[in-house]
């Protein structure tokens, strides 16, 4: 079993729903729908920066790569979600059956999109890290951030497709998101699951969790293009450049954040 971690469990919102959709289907506009609905969701992006929660979500990655029985309780998964009131994206389908079994009263959703076009726009994002020198120093030289995050990534990648590399994705992606989906239909009951298309507007979801109909657009954000571009600036904005020109431009912010790491 994954070691319990040292964090304090606290629940302050009921959990109210999972998202449990493969990244890339609009896991960040459901994640801002439900904040105009005031309920804060857990996604990929809070990991962002120097949240330490990416340890919590390591060390239960690695226990579940290795076969190890990790904790299917809210009491253990409160300590990074206590204060969310649904979760979406990555790391946290890759602890579908975790959740589902964490929050038995919370609503499920499902957001569709034509596997085809969710495979090559899955497959692209990944080509486009893995394809980028200075993202892939930046993981190799800094221990404490880049690293762990894309161990992460790539533990999550395992779980949920038994594989981590674009040849082995592009076979098995399709399936992998097919499994995914029909997986959650058959676990989850019926009345606790919404189905839902992007488009669909706010009625399916509001009727899911009793909530009024707000008098808002539903939010649509992160397309292909915007996500590749919005990524980029992100991590090029946190390592203090605007373009990373050379081993001295990775190393100097880097060596500034082990420096900063060292005095705390």
């Amino acid at each position: 079993m994954a070691p319990s971690s040292s964090k304090t469990s606290e629940r302050t919102v009921p959990m109210e729903i999972l998202n449990l959709s493969m990244p890339r289907t609009g896991s960040l506009s459901i994640k801002h729908a439900l904040s105009v609905l005031d309920i804060d969701c857990y996604h990929g992006t809070n990991l962002g920066g120097n949240n330490p929660d990416r340890w919590f979500f390591l060390e239960a990655a690695r226990a579940k790569v290795k076969g190890q029985k990790v904790e299917r309780t809210a009491e253990y998964w409160d300590q990074v979600l206590g204060k969310f009131g649904g979760v979406s994206d990555f790391p946290c389908i890759a602890f579908t059956d975790e959740l589902i079994e964490a929050y038995p009263d919370a609503k499920v959703i499902l957001v569709e999109r034509d596997v085809n076009s969710w495979t090559g726009s899955f497959i692209e994002i990944l080509e486009d890290w893995r394809s980028d020198w200075k993202f892939q120093l930046l993981t190799r030289l800094d221990p404490w951030i880049f690293g762990p995050l894309y161990e992460l990534l790539m533990l999550s990648l395992q779980i949920q497709f038994k594989g981590t590399s674009n040849e082995h994705l592009e076979k098995t992606a399709a399936q992998g998101y097919k499994d995914q989906y029909a997986h959650v239909k058959k676990v989850v009951p019926p009345n606790q699951l919404l189905v839902y298309t992007l488009g669909s507007g706010w009625e399916p979801l509001c009727e899911l969790l009793g909530k009024p109909v707000p008098n808002v657009p539903f939010p649509r954000l992160n397309d292909r293009q915007t996500f590749i571009k919005t990524t980029k600036e992100g991590w090029k904005k946190y390592i203090g450049i605007s373009t990373v020109a050379g081993t001295m431009a990775v190393l100097t912010p880097i060596l500034l954040s082990w420096w900063k790491y060292r005095i705390v």
